[in-house]
């Protein structure tokens, strides 16, 4: 048995065994060969990835899958979407593209052409989607084919015959339908907003049909709202705890009344004036005096003091928890808020007398003071601390700029003689 050198014998100038570099041999067995095995499994797997996933982001071949209507075609109008909002080369091309536009158009009419009445939610995800997408566009062929969708979606009789057939814990495919219907509509209608605020509201007004469309759907009568609570609510809301009076009809109104306030035009503030006063829906109402203070019209003054007044109950009256009341009230404050000055930008001449001390008001009015109290004479909304600093410090900055805006407009005026 050889024993370990010692320390007298490596002073006699015995050392150990020498070190030899290692062979080329060694490190391909060792190094080289793994590595190769290695990234030939990776670009395999990379391979078969492409294989599998090629032609997902060619429109053609997206648009060709949405011909064939499949099961899964909401999934494919959905990756034509995100095609259309690449910040890419193709995706400029394609949103600038009328003939792509019509193809895309004609996917969405072959679908509500081939189901004009009752729609699965797979249906309503498919036209939501295809919307969506039309909305992308920066040319105004796109808007045709949203116009058709608003107007041809469902059936006039649909809320009304839903409403019969409602069984509250199981609600029928005729009611689930309608609410599909209501919410492609709905997506028709903003998809135009969206048109309209991409490419300038001039471009989206002269489409025929744009104006005339969105007014006739921001007419919606009594008895469709009382169907309307009846029924597609119910599929909307199933949980118990949202017991909420959210009216798909009547919100459906008020994407309108968005709408109209995007496009503009006379005809359009004309119709918004009459909903900012009498639509029986605050969200409506709201939305319709925002459209107005874009565009600088005095007629929504009115409206927008309801808007700024702390005390004003109506925003929370479509939501059932506290909290979600105090948010809608808070939500509307803010609007009325943000309306105001928009008005005062947009039109230096307008008449503040009224307005300029609702917004003194919120800026300086300690608002815990205010509670809105239910039958019971219970606390049914009170202002969190942070909800009061979010909306003085609003007010404040409103204030700024609103005078900001009055001092430049007396520099601009012409001395007297």
């Amino acid at each position: 048995m050889t024993s370990e050198p010692k320390p007298a014998d490596l002073e006699r100038g015995e050392s150990l065994p020498s070190v030899e570099p290692p062979t080329a041999g060694f490190i391909l067995q060792l190094f080289l060969i793994p590595l190769l095995i290695v990234s030939i499994v990776i670009a395999l797997w990379l391979l078969f990835s492409w294989l599998a996933h090629a032609g997902q982001n060619d429109p053609e071949i997206v648009l060709r899958d949405l011909r064939r209507m499949g099961s899964n075609s909401f999934q494919r109008a959905h990756e034509l979407a995100s095609i259309l909002q690449e910040q890419s080369e193709q995706g400029e091309k394609l949103r600038k593209d009328p003939a792509f536009a019509k193809q895309v158009g004609d996917v969405l009419m072959q679908d509500i052409e081939a189901f004009p009445g009752e729609i699965t939610p797979s249906r309503g995800k498919l036209r939501l989607f295809l919307c969506g997408a039309l909305a992308e566009f920066e040319i105004p062929e796109a808007a045709d084919p949203l116009v058709k969708t608003l107007r041809h979606t469902g059936s006039e009789t649909e809320a009304t015959t839903a409403t019969a057939k409602v069984n509250a814990t199981e609600p029928t495919a005729e009611v689930e339908s309608q609410a599909n219907n209501v919410q492609v509509r709905m997506a028709a209608a903003e998809s135009l907003a969206k048109l309209a605020a991409r490419q300038g509201s001039e471009q989206i007004r002269a489409v025929p049909e744009v104006i005339p469309a969105l007014i006739e759907f921001s007419r919606r009568d009594s008895r469709t709202d009382e169907a309307d609570a009846a029924s597609a609510a119910e599929v909307l809301q199933r949980d118990s705890r949202m017991k909420s009076g959210y009216r798909p009809y009547a919100e459906l109104r008020s994407v309108c009344a968005y709408a109209l306030g995007v496009i503009g035009g006379t005809e359009a503030l004309d119709r918004l004036q009459q909903m900012a006063e009498n639509d029986p829906y605050p969200s409506a109402r709201y939305n319709a005096a925002t459209g107005l203070a874009r565009y600088g019209d005095e007629r929504v003054t009115e409206t927008l003091l309801d808007m700024l007044d702390p005390e004003n109950k109506a925003p929370a009256e479509n939501e059932w928890h506290r909290t979600e009341k105090e948010q809608a009230v808070v939500n509307v404050l803010k609007a009325g808020l943000q309306a105001t000055l928009r008005l005062v930008q947009t039109n230096p001449q307008a008449d503040v007398s009224k307005l300029r001390p609702a917004v003194e008001r919120l800026a300086n009015e300690d608002l815990s003071k205010i509670h809105f109290q239910d039958e019971a004479g219970k606390d049914e909304i009170s202002f969190s601390s942070a909800s009061q600093r979010l909306i003085r410090l609003s007010a404040a900055e409103t204030l700024r700029l609103m005078d900001e805006v009055i001092a430049n407009r007396k520099q601009a005026a012409p001395t007297a003689p």
